[in-house]
């Protein structure tokens, strides 16, 4: 133990170790390590706020974000499917400076739309063609206003099925589809957006699939960065039946449509960590305070040793 002995006392010109400093200098070196390592632990720990509060000021409907759209449909033909905007502010663009495109589908979507609830079967296309997929995709700067945006089967193509009866429908036509993603803003990766990977599988065929969305802005605060907006959503679905489609004639046609609206709240992301110059003042308190305790008891110890031999 006398290896270990941090404390060398100098006796005659000569420095002595022994087995008890050692011992309580091997103590030290672990409640150290110890300290050093929990320290190191809490200055890498992020910590994280969050606030929800009423907007202080209203924002600007003029001022526009971001939506990225990718969805698939593949049972229909992109020219089955038409793509409609509405803004609750007439005055107002719906979509400025963007575009949504309407494509075949790649190898990629297939495969992600064949392993989701329903398998990629062409069996019950639409009976005007062979039907390979259609993605939508694309971005769009909205306004921060509420609106909707729908994606749905157009009205002469629904209108020439629909004569043929419920039968023919249900074999002619399967709206089913993969949201791959629908995101407003940027994306940040540690919120859950419920309008990513979103398969719905419509057992009929024929159906519109209803998106209620609440858009709540969220401000983020990294360390060292500074504060970004982004958008969180809160969701709700609700599906419209084949035979209500049809009592509504070209009022409502098949397919996926979204509601949003924007929250007068706002939600605070508050990331902060430790500074780092009080980092490395724990990190000389820590060392100090322990090299200082040991001293004083191991020293302790020692000279009550010493004494004790004396006596006998």
């Amino acid at each position: 133990m006398k290896r270990f002995d941090a404390f060398p006392r100098p006796l005659e010109g000569i420095v002595e170790k022994s087995s008890t400093a050692g011992f309580f200098s091997l103590i030290g070196f672990i409640v150290a390590a110890l300290l050093l390592f929990s320290e190191l632990v809490q200055f890498i720990q992020v910590d994280v706020e969050e606030h929800i509060k009423i907007a202080d000021s209203i924002t600007n409907p003029l001022d526009t974000i971001p939506l990225k759209v990718h969805i698939s449909f593949p049972h229909l033909n992109c020219n089955d499917l038409m793509l409609d905007y509405e803004s609750t502010k007439s005055d107002l663009p719906s979509t400025r400076n963007g575009k949504l495109n309407k494509r075949k589908m790649n190898s990629r979507e297939k495969k992600v739309c064949t392993s989701a609830s329903f398998a990629l079967d062409d069996s019950r296309s639409l009976a005007i063609g062979a039907a390979r997929g259609c993605t939508i995709d694309g971005v769009v700067n909205v306004g921060r206003v509420g609106g909707n945006f729908k994606v749905v089967i157009t009205s002469n193509v629904w209108g020439a099925l629909a004569m043929r009866g419920v039968e023919e429908l249900q074999k002619g036509m399967n709206v089913s589809h993969y949201i791959h993603d629908l995101t407003f803003g940027e994306h940040f990766g540690k919120v859950v957006n419920p309008m990513r990977d979103v398969a719905n599988g419509i057992e009929e065929g024929v159906g519109l699939v209803q998106f209620n969305l609440k858009i709540i802005p969220t401000m983020l605060k990294r360390p060292g960065r500074w504060e970004r907006e982004t958008f969180q959503i809160s969701m709700t679905e609700q599906f419209v039946h084949m035979s209500t489609l049809l009592l509504s004639g070209n009022m409502q046609q098949p397919g996926v449509t979204f509601n949003y609206d924007f929250t007068p709240l706002l939600v605070q992301h508050r990331e902060s960590r430790e500074n780092f110059l009080t980092f490395i003042g724990s990190l000389a308190s820590v060392v100090g305070g322990v090299w200082v305790t040991v001293g004083m008891v191991g020293g302790c110890l020692i000279k009550a040793t010493g004494v004790g031999k004396k006596r006998d």
